[in-house]
């Protein structure tokens, strides 16, 4: 279906950027600004209202395991400088700031880029949701180049899709 194939893909793009985060670990000592220039910081998930979204990350995290702590806020935590996310014993984060197009509406876009500035580190690939219809051009694409121009649209589900997680949610 289109969710299992949208899963799969960020899924994907999670791993391999957790993967080259502990790569550039490794290289660190050698001073590759290579990698560090390609490593991509996070990616921004979006779509309309009710496509999936959170859906989509919560399945990728159960898939993801114990191997990545993962970590999610909402935008009230973002307007009152509420984020903060502390290493468990070295391990490698996912961290999730959900609707930020609530927070670039309420004006604070200097405060989400601090925040989002603030978790970028080896150990993290920061994933960012927003609805397309609430986000400024400008804005988007800042977000986007900061990234590492990352981004994932997601498409609205089908009869099947929600057919399929209706089915998974009742088991």
């Amino acid at each position: 279906s289109g969710m299992e194939e949208a899963v799969s893909k960020l899924e994907g793009f999670i791993r391999v950027s957790l993967l080259l985060l502990s790569k550039r670990k490794k290289i660190a000592q050698k001073e590759s600004p290579c990698l560090s220039a390609l490593r991509p910081k996070g990616l921004l998930l979006r779509g309309m209202r009710g496509c999936g979204k959170t859906t989509l990350w919560k399945a990728v995290s159960k898939r993801l395991g114990h191997d990545v702590d993962v970590v999610s806020f909402d935008p009230i935590d973002i307007v009152h400088d509420k984020i903060q996310v502390n290493s468990v014993n070295n391990k490698k984060q996912l961290v999730v700031l959900e609707n930020i197009d609530l927070v670039i509406q309420c004006g604070d876009v200097q405060r989400l880029m601090e925040s989002i500035r603030s978790l970028v580190t080896s150990q993290r690939c920061i994933l960012l949701t927003a609805s397309d219809e609430n986000i400024p051009s400008q804005t988007l694409h800042s977000i986007v180049q900061f990234l590492g121009e990352q981004e994932m649209i997601v498409p609205s589900l089908t009869e099947r899709d929600r057919k399929s997680i209706l089915m998974t949610y009742l088991r």
